[in-house]
């Protein structure tokens, strides 16, 4: 605190706190400065004799808040006493003055005495240091003046220097010689009068403290600007809160036990840093023994493969450091175990340092692509299994992608599903783009959107630095004392306005034209501030680095300018074939460009702009008039100096840089040789499964196309489009594939040259849920392969049908029987010929024709499956008879598991329909390679067949097992057909319900990510029944909201308006099976009631089995409350018998699956009978049956049902010992809904029953 100080005491300063002594004890207790320096001069601490000047200065401060000043040469050391308290890290100084040493008014004579005691207090800080750097010259020795000291400074500053203490000047002149750079500036100032006022000399010393390893850092004293900033230990400027949500975001992902994921969006204009802000997770990542995976988008094609590229790049760079080869055998093996031999293989197209890495320690699986197409959701599911298996919480992973604005739509959908995949844990996801453009960033916004559904998103926005942030910047990186440096970083901050980038490079020309300099004689930085505040720059930060290149000699800016044409990272090896000139050897001046800061070397021989901005700026060197003729020069050197066997290497760059000067090209030689290479750049990019850059590619070469290409060019057209139809529908823009298809089917001269149209169109067409189009399609196809024959056949007789009959529904249902009958029963009298052995020793069916008959049948049964089981038994049929006809395919273990599939469902045949399952499986084994079609057949074996015969709990692995395979396959369909099939399962085999709800919730999101919305649908369903089985009863909507974003009747009511009947069906048995469990009959009876108004045809065997069960036990219950209550809406009891009768046809082929389900129905049936003691014997025989299976939902539902049978005969007691039987079975099973509803009832019946007893006494 500020006081009035008497003439003739001493003041004594504490840390900051104000006091005199109170006695000569005191006083005595203080060492004179010189005397401590002395003591202190063999153990020299820097930090230390801070806190020694920082208490001297102080005292200063409290003299002049007292408003009084020191007269001349009254401080020195000899007038100083420090008491030194090293355990409290503070010391105490007493300036010892004699009277009339102070002075009185705060006149203008007082300031300046004010100025003349921060100069003497220079002297003693200058004293300080020197005496322990053997660098202590007395002052009367130094030569220098008070301008020749005092560097950091305008010129006009230098002008107007006080002169009428310039006979003190050598004095003042103290040695600065041999001290670190901070206070060799700080004394300077000190000494030159540059400081005003003691408070910033105290805010400059607190800063030397706190900040004394950035300030006291070893510099070369002839370092450059940015060699100058890289030294500074943490070079990140403002934005702190940014950062703090940066490392939040960090900690969270990477806490041990941490199942949450996130996602970070860094947006703001470019150049704002915020690569600069991703980068400090460098050492808290590399603290963690993590991995940083970070990739960069370009405008250049090619933009879908960078994020398999960043990966190659990550595994590249973890063999070139080698390292612990426990932790790479470990990565290996976990690689090996998640993504499997097939998995590598794949991926190795697109990442060939996996392969590498994986060399030939593992087995490896062969395959071939299905029609040349590797669906791109295979990539999508395969790089997931990636992530998961390097991410562990030994090993976390940040994901970094960069400039998102420019990224492709197959790569955005590729980074949602990254960042919301449930399996993927310890990975934190960060995407930065900019903001400053609505019609580029619209798509990265859409893509947060949809993350933000599944996971969190923190949200960071970066604009320009505070002056006070480049102040720090200018002061750290010059160690030069903040307060001193506030008037350049005035000047720098108006002129760039904070923008980072440009406040770097604006700093770093300063530099570099010598307006700041390091003086070597006086060992401190200066600057010209008039000559700064002359500088013109240009508004934006990319003009501006234009204009700077431009003051480079002419090879160097040549060498710039080759570079900026080869994209935002190139090879050494392409920048040498670049030859634009022979009078200058480019390669040679490469490495000296680069120390100028504008490229860095990323790689072996690769090297990278350092900046987007920077690339843009040297794009700036080449007029704008001739920037596409010097691209199109470049690319023909570049195309000249390519081997032919090497043209592969260099084909994307050759093609981009044509492609920029493609206006130019003015020939059909020139357009049609460009074609070529841009077929072959297609081409190229489609063998490493590089989907959109292929589609971009392809078409590309087809705008160039002229008019009447398919006369001049046929060949070369039709496969150029053939190319444009396989990626597009790959990438799934139908919209351009039916636009292509249509002038494909146009202009080709023959039924061969449009089949492969046909093939993707049909495709297209199917997953577009156009099936009717897509039928009549495969017929016109079929048609002219000849497969119209046989479609007539019936049963001995021939009836003139046209498959067009079948398809349009015109015909009766009757005969649609007839028809399927006859071609089923043919059918299996051709295979009784045959036995399994016989099959299986077919040859491969080589018949062209043949084999595209069996990819367009195999179509149809995906467009025929939910809603026309007729023609789908025709075509199942067909596929049988075209495999013993002309030998097997891989869609062969498809048809026979279908038709075992029929076997089941029209003859109820169980034992034949399992061995036709399981004849198909054997078909998949005989093949060495992988079989694509292994999810379909699983979901027919195993979702449709086997529940059949084995039990239901024996299904749940291989379900997943072909959800694995038709993931990585891209088979989406069927691969969630499983799942559904495998919740639905997994809900009627007793499962732990918490589990499953975990594993339905996960698939449901991925089933939405991958646009499996039908299938979404059924999973959510079972997912909601879990979700009411779990929790309250008020729940029932929670599935649907959260995966949906709907209610259930929302839902039901948009299914019912577009007649999926499959889907409805499966709400109203879901809605039948829970209402049932909790009691709620009148809930059941309505969704029995909806249920009769949809005609669903083939639907899964275990919804046909619950329903079968669920509507015979509601018809028995609502029989046993009609002869109480004539008002009730019933189901008749007829269905109740036909419920039993069918059971008692099941449990012949499965009594584990069956034989409760039959007890149970058989009890509820006596009691209708009136037969309670058959009718007790039949619970207890559920209850046993139940128990033997493991279906503790079946036993504790029975235990619920026994117990209601002796409520109604009036045995309470008897009753509550069922309900608890229920209650610990509800409980194993995790239904925390029935337990409740269960306690209600126990607890009813107790206090009815205590009621009564009160009464009786």
């Amino acid at each position: 605190m500020p006081f009035a100080a008497p003439m003739d005491i001493e003041i004594l300063a504490l840390g900051g706190l104000s006091f005199k002594p109170t006695n000569e004890a005191d006083q005595d207790i203080h060492l004179p400065l010189t005397t401590w320096l002395n003591r202190n001069s063999c153990a020299f601490d820097i930090l230390h004799h801070l806190h020694v000047a920082r208490a001297i200065a102080i005292a200063v401060r409290d003299y002049h808040d007292a408003g009084t000043s020191l007269q001349p040469n009254k401080m020195c050391t000899s007038n100083i006493f420090i008491l030194d308290l090293a355990d409290s890290g503070h010391q105490h100084c007493i300036i010892r003055l004699p009277p009339g040493a102070c002075g009185g008014d705060t006149n203008t004579a007082a300031k300046n005495d004010t100025v003349e005691d921060l100069k003497d207090l220079g002297l003693v800080v200058s004293e300080l240091f020197q005496a322990h750097i053997g660098a202590n010259i007395h002052p009367s020795q130094s030569g220098g003046s008070e301008t020749e000291i005092v560097r950091w400074v305008t010129d006009e500053d230098e002008d107007e220097q006080p002169r009428r203490r310039k006979k003190r000047v050598n004095r003042r002149g103290s040695d600065v010689d041999g001290l670190p750079l901070y206070l060799s500036s700080m004394i300077s100032a000190l000494s030159g009068g540059r400081y005003t006022n003691v408070k910033d000399v105290l805010s400059d010393l607190n800063a030397a403290i706190t900040k004394h390893d950035i300030y006291f850092r070893q510099l070369s004293t002839n370092a450059t600007f940015m060699e100058l900033k890289g030294n500074l230990p943490n070079y990140y400027y403002g934005q702190q809160s940014a950062l703090l949500v940066l490392m939040h975001s960090f900690h969270t992902v990477m806490t041990p036990g941490n199942q949450q994921s996130m996602m970070v969006a860094v947006t703001g204009a470019g150049g704002m840093g915020k690569t600069t802000l991703v980068n400090q997770l460098l050492k808290p990542l590399k603290e963690k023994h993590g991995y940083l995976i970070s990739g960069k988008f370009d405008l250049v094609a090619g933009r879908d493969s960078i994020i398999f590229s960043a990966f190659d790049s990550f595994f590249e760079t973890l063999l070139e450091e080698g390292g612990n080869d426990t932790k790479l055998m470990r990565l290996r093996k976990r690689i090996n175990e998640v993504v499997g031999g097939f998995g590598v293989n794949v991926l190795a197209k697109s990442i060939p340092s996996l392969d590498k890495l994986v060399g030939d320690t593992f087995t490896k699986v062969q395959y071939n692509d299905h029609q040349g197409t590797v669906l791109q959701t295979r990539w999508q599911v395969l790089l997931c299994k990636l992530i998961s298996a390097i991410a562990d919480e030994t090993n976390p992973i940040v994901l970094v992608l960069d400039d998102l604005q420019w990224a492709d739509e197959t790569s955005l959908e590729l980074l949602e599903i990254i960042a919301t995949d449930p399996d993927i844990k310890y990975c934190l996801c960060i995407g930065c783009y900019r903001d400053d453009d609505l019609c580029l960033t619209k798509d990265v916004a859409n893509m947060f959107n949809g993350i933000k559904n599944h996971t969190s998103v923190m949200e960071i926005n970066l604009g320009p630095l505070e002056k006070e942030s480049v102040n720090n910047i200018i002061s750290e990186t010059f160690c030069f004392p903040p307060s001193l440096a506030e008037q350049l970083a005035l000047v720098v901050f108006n002129k760039t306005a904070g923008a980072p980038m440009y406040v770097v490079n604006f700093l770093q020309s300063l530099c570099e034209e010598g307006l700041i300099r390091f003086n070597l004689t006086d060992r401190r930085w200066e600057y010209q501030i008039k000559g700064i505040l002359l500088k013109e720059l240009p508004e934006g930060v990319v003009q501006y680095l234009t204009s700077q290149m431009e003051k480079l000699p002419q090879s160097y800016r040549l060498v710039l300018k080759v570079a900026a044409c080869l994209g935002h990272s190139f090879d050494y090896a392409i920048f040498q074939k670049a030859k634009v000139t022979t009078m200058i050897n480019l390669e040679d001046l490469l490495p000296r460009v680069t120390s100028l800061g504008y490229i860095q070397e990323s790689g072996t021989n690769h090297y990278t702009w350092v900046h987007d901005q920077i690339h843009q700026a040297a794009l700036g060197l080449i007029p704008l008039e001739s920037r596409e003729a010097f691209h199109l020069l470049i690319g023909t050197k570049l195309l000249m100096n390519s081997p032919v066997a090497e043209l592969e290497k260099s084909i994307f760059d050759i093609v981009a840089l044509f492609s920029f000067g493609k206006r130019l090209l003015e020939s059909d030689e020139q357009i049609y040789e460009v074609v070529d290479l841009i077929l072959l750049a297609g081409e190229t990019a489609l063998s490493t499964s590089s989907f959109s850059s292929a589609a971009a590619y392809f078409l590309s070469g087809i705008d160039l196309l002229r008019d009447d290409c398919w006369d001049t060019r046929y060949n070369l057209s039709l496969k150029l489009h053939n190319a444009a139809l396989e990626v597009l529908y790959a990438i799934g823009d139908f919209t351009t594939l039916r636009l292509l298809a249509s002038e494909v089917l146009s202009f080709a001269r023959n039924f061969d040259d449009k089949l492969t149209c046909y093939h993707h169109l049909v495709r297209c067409l199917v997953s577009a849920r156009q099936s009717e189009e897509g039928l009549k399609t495969c017929i016109l196809v079929l048609g002219e392969l000849g497969e119209t024959e046989g479609i007539a056949v019936g049963l001995g007789f021939t009836m003139n049908l046209s498959m067009y009959n079948i398809l349009s529904g015109s015909l009766p249902t009757q005969l649609m029987d007839v028809i399927a009958w006859g071609h089923y029963k043919s059918t299996k009298m051709l295979l009784s010929k045959y036995s399994e052995e016989d099959i299986l020793c077919l040859p491969r069916m080589v018949h062209e024709r043949k084999l595209m008959a069996m990819e367009f049948l195999s179509l149809m049964v995906s467009s025929t499956n939910s809603g026309r089981p007729h023609l789908l038994a025709v075509v199942v049929c067909r596929m049988v008879k075209l495999t013993l006809e002309y030998g097997l395919c891989d869609s062969s273990a498809c048809a026979f598991s279908a038709f075992g599939n029929m076997n089941v469902l029209i003859d109820q045949d169980f034992d034949k329909g399992h061995r036709y399952g399981q004849f198909a499986c054997a078909l998949l084994k005989r093949q060495n390679e992988r079989n694509i079609y292994l999810a379909r057949v699983f979901t027919h074996v195993y979702g449709f067949i086997n529940v059949w015969k084995n039990p239901f709990q024996a299904s749940l692995p291989k379900l997943l097992e072909g959800y694995d395979a038709g993931c990585i396959d891209g088979d989406m369909e069927y691969s969630y057909w499983q799942i559904q099939i495998y919740c639905a399962l997994s809900l009627n085999s007793g499962e732990d319900l918490v589990k499953l709800q975990e594993t339905a919730m996960k698939h449901a999101q991925r089933a939405m990510q991958h646009k499996q919305l039908t299938v979404a649908n059924g999973i959510v369903t079972m997912l909601s029944a879990i979700c009411e089985l779990t929790c309250d009863a008020s729940t029932r909507d929670v599935a649907y909201q959260a995966v949906l974003n709907c209610t259930e009747d929302t839902l039901y009511q948009q299914l019912t308006l577009s007649n999926e009947h499959r889907a409805c069906v499966l709400i109203c048995n879901k809605g039948k099976l829970v209402s049932i469990l909790k009691g709620d009959i009148e809930s059941a009876v309505k969704y029995y009631q909806a249920s009769l108004n949809h005609p669903c045809g083939v639907t899964t065997s275990i919804n046909l089995i619950m329903a079968t069960f669920t509507d015979g036990l509601l018809a028995f219950i609502c029989a046993q409350r009609h002869r109480r209550n004539e008002q009730d809406p019933l189901p008749s009891e007829s269905v109740g018998l036909k419920a039993i009768k069918t059971m008692k046809h099941w449990v012949i082929s499965s009594q584990w699956n069956f034989e409760s389900k039959l007890f149970l129905l058989e009890a509820e049936a006596m009691i209708l009978k009136g037969d309670h003691e058959s009718s007790k014997e039949k619970y207890e025989a559920s209850i046993k049956a139940a128990r033997r299976s493991r279906f503790v939902h079946e036993e504790g539902f029975a235990f619920d049902r026994f117990g209601h049978f002796y409520l109604g005969r009036g045995r309470e007691a008897d009753a509550i010992l069922q309900f608890n039987g229920a209650k610990k079975c509800y409980e194993k099973w995790g239904a925390v809904a029935l337990v409740r509803h269960i306690e209600d009832k126990i607890d009813c019946l107790e206090r009815s029953g205590l009621r009564r007893l009160a009464e009786q006494n």
